[in-house]
């Protein structure tokens, strides 16, 4: 094109025609970082410059760089010319203009798009910074994520209807967040009438997170940019864009959002995860019948983890029938995902199981079930859980889920327990050398109702607990056993109990619980479930977890010789003190079932 053709100016009024005309073009471009308010507020910043490139004839737009200025940064926010001038060297003209403008000592900084990265790189901006990724999504699915994973504890609150005082609390934390005095440039922000801003209010009544939404792109295309986003935890982010997703769809039914995340922010940790697609694939249910498939996909997932020790065959099958569910399940194909489940007795809610299948972990998924599970249990229960982990089967070890829990809701440690595992045929030896002579055992299967509730009465006792209903449901399955022993007055003096567990091809069988008076009474009552094992089992393995400060500490050092496996295997946490009433001097094995907490 001909130098007279076009002028080059560097600076034109706030209400220039030419203004107008780059804003129809950023649109035109797709720019959604650059919103509305951007496009608004950027021709009359007292930190703006502008090299525009104009028609000599009308005066009318051809292209531009504009930039602000502010803390030694010249920002560079627009480079563009319409289309039918590229490619003619006015880009460069107007470019290398404005790079003379901007002052020597400040740092020039600009976001490109990546094909143009190189290209940038190799001029004037030569140094790569964070990089800019965004996340777009449907009114529906915004509203969904955020419900499950924003607090129900804190108030939200709209910026236009802040006091005075609460506006300049705002100021003081977004200073905190960026470190620089951007007071003025807010207020014209929240002055837009296009804009909606909200807060997050603590108990305290101390603002903890701030976001904003604003329109972008054309307005017919309903496209809104949630920024800026400042919060200290997931929970909260997702908390404080709640009133602006719902403010938002009540305008618009078809209204998508746009978040644009940085790299080395805490958004980009936690958001991509909670963001990708499989996020959106599932629903939560917080009831699940006994008879339904979900249970099945459960027990496989617990199988496939090796959970043999605190997930026997008598909790699988029970479990669905006492606990209390928060399930995930895909919404394309139905199957499991995960769930979290917990018994409330007593007060103590003992949260059972929380697993998550190996394909979706790391998407938030778990943080969701964990955080509606906690969600649902009584506000006064002390909750439990006992962190377990076999090395054997998985790279996971106990201590490390230890400072997780601890870490999390669960700060109060309990007892520890010990795990065991002792081949069947050698164990059947030690009880055999410590048998009271003077006793009698006798096996549940073989007790008459009087002698089964004599049975319930004395495990009641010694737990201190009713546990009754549990106890019935474990033994009316065909593959538990239990035995008793009784003195010469028919005064029970020890009970226990076996299940299988796992894979049927390792032949496991864990021993629980054993409550008796004495190690020889606890060893005697043992010997005919050992001996009924064997029978039906020549291979079969024992497996017993044992507790410290126990009566349990008795038994651990007679079997220690002949372990195939000795570890410590769980550490039992509560979110409070909890008061247990187990008779631990006569306790050698807990039950460990979560259907009833007993120790």
């Amino acid at each position: 094109m001909k130098d007279d053709d076009f002028e080059i100016v560097d600076s034109i009024a706030p209400n220039d025609p030419a203004w107008f005309e780059w804003k129809a073009l950023v649109e035109d471009e797709g720019w959604t970082s650059d919103d509305l308010s951007v496009l608004t507020l950027t021709p009359s910043l007292p930190s703006t410059r502008i090299v525009l490139a104009r028609k000599r004839n009308d005066k009318s737009f051809i292209g531009t760089v504009i930039w602000n200025e502010y803390d030694d940064i010249a920002f560079i926010g627009f480079y563009l010319l319409l289309p039918e001038y590229r490619g003619k060297g006015l880009g460069s003209i107007i470019w290398n203009r404005a790079i003379d403008r901007m002052p020597r000592h400040y740092t020039i900084a600009l976001r490109a798009v990546p094909n143009m990265v190189a290209r940038y790189k190799s001029k004037d901006t030569p140094v790569e910074g964070p990089r800019l990724h965004s996340y777009e999504m449907d009114l529906d699915t915004l509203s969904h994520v955020a419900e499950l994973h924003a607090s129900k504890s804190r108030e939200a609150k709209m910026v236009s209807d802040l006091s005075k005082a609460e506006y300049e609390q705002l100021e003081q934390f977004c200073n905190s967040v960026v470190k620089r005095d951007r007071r003025h440039f807010l207020r014209q922000f929240h002055e837009l009438p296009f804009t909606k801003a909200s807060v997050l209010i603590d108990n305290d009544r101390n603002i903890i997170a701030y976001a904003a939404v604003c329109p972008t792109s054309h307005s017919h295309s309903h496209l809104f940019k949630l920024a800026p986003l400042y919060a200290s935890s997931t929970d909260e982010a997702f908390a404080v864009i709640q009133p602006l997703i719902k403010r938002v769809g009540a305008l618009y039914s078809d209204a998508r959002f746009i978040f644009h995340v940085l790299e080395g922010s805490i958004g980009f940790k936690v958001l991509p995860p909670i963001f990708s697609m499989k996020q959106f694939e599932f629903e939560i249910l917080d009831k699940v019948p006994p008879d339904d498939i979900l249970w099945k996909d459960f027990k496989e997932a617990v199988r496939a983890e090796g959970w043999i020790n605190g997930a026997d065959d008598s909790v699988l099958s029970t479990i669905p029938k006492l606990a209390k569910v928060v399930f995930a399940r895909s919404k394309i194909d139905g199957n499991y995902i995960g769930s979290v489940i917990w018994c409330e007795n007593d007060g103590l809610a003992y949260i059972a199981f929380y697993i998550i299948r190996p394909e979706y972990r790391g998407l938030g998924i778990g943080s969701v079930l964990w955080k509606r599970a906690l969600e649902r249990i009584p506000s006064n229960y002390t909750m439990g859980l006992r962190s377990d982990g076999i090395p054997v089967y998985k790279n996971v070890l106990v201590e490390q889920m230890l400072s997780r829990y601890k870490s999390m809701d669960m700060p109060v440690e309990g007892r520890h327990t010990f795990y065991q595992k002792i081949p069947v045929t050698d164990f059947v030896g030690i009880t055999n050398a410590h048998r009271i002579p003077e006793s009698t055992t006798k096996l549940v299967s073989e007790l008459k109702e009087k002698e089964f509730e004599a049975m319930l009465s004395y495990a009641n006792e010694v737990s201190g607990r009713d546990r009754s209903q549990l106890l019935r449901l474990h033994f009316d399955l065909d593959f538990t056993e239990g035995a008793v022993l009784t003195d010469s007055t028919a005064k029970i003096r020890g009970f226990a109990s076996m299940t299988s567990t796992g894979d049927p091809d390792h032949h496991f069988y864990k021993i629980s619980p054993v409550y008796a008076e004495g190690l020889d009474e606890a060893l005697s009552v043992l010997h005919p479930l050992l001996v009924k094992i064997l029978e039906k089992d020549p291979d079969a393995i024992a497996l017993i977890s044992t507790w410290s400060d126990s009566a349990g500490e008795q038994l651990r050092p007679l079997l220690q010789q002949k372990c195939i496996e000795s570890k410590v295997s769980g550490y039992t946490l509560f979110s409070k003190p909890y008061a247990i009433t187990m008779d631990f001097s006569r306790m050698f094995v807990g039950q460990n079932h979560p259907g009833h907490f007993d120790a």
